[in-house]
């Protein structure tokens, strides 16, 4: 066993808590004096590198709570859907630049 350790696995107990919560409170200093800044700096020289960022702080699933069709039956959606395909057909039917009107 090595001097210094708490368990005969290798690592000090507590040591990997201790680095994420001293990373993340430098970060958050950081963060705090600079990251305003570094933001605009990375959505102007690196769109990509910001865009990949944004994305990633959206979830991957997530539900909508309220909804105005959540209390539609099955076919009250179904023909809602109908009604949405028809206008679509009849938009792209009109001549480009011309909008259809529903009367």
């Amino acid at each position: 066993m090595k001097v210094g350790l708490n368990n005969k696995y290798g690592r000090p107990k507590g040591s990997r808590n201790k680095f994420s919560t001293q990373f993340v409170e430098a970060l958050a200093a950081d963060f705090h004096e600079n990251g305003p800044d570094v933001i605009r700096i990375v959505r102007i020289e690196e769109p990509a590198t910001y865009l990949k960022v944004c994305a990633s702080l959206i979830p991957k699933e997530f539900t909508i709570e309220a909804s105005d069709f959540a209390d539609l039956s099955d076919q009250e959606v179904g023909e809602l859907l109908e009604f949405v395909k028809a206008l679509r057909a009849r938009n792209c039917a009109t001549e480009p630049g011309e909008m259809g009107h529903v009367h």
